[in-house]
């Protein structure tokens, strides 16, 4: 059977203002920390952001393996 990890990142981010999913720490965004907990369970890994135009700079941010997908295509 093949499981596959849905990675929710699409907040608007208003109070910190920027993506929290893009914030480093030490030098590695906050979304790769979720990607490398489901590792080893997850044969597929999704991460589902609120911006078509942000979807190029979480691709450059995370592992090559993982898809990234805009859930609302009206932002």
């Amino acid at each position: 059977m093949r499981v596959s990890a849905i990675i929710l990142a699409g907040g608007s981010s208003s109070r910190l203002g920027e993506d929290k999913g893009l914030v480093l720490l030490a030098n590695k965004p906050l979304v790769q920390y979720v990607l490398d907990a489901v590792e080893k369970i997850a044969d597929e890994k999704i991460v589902a952001i609120n911006s078509k135009a942000k979807i190029e700079v979480f691709r450059k941010a995370v592992d090559s393996d993982v898809k990234v997908v805009a859930d609302n295509p009206k932002y």
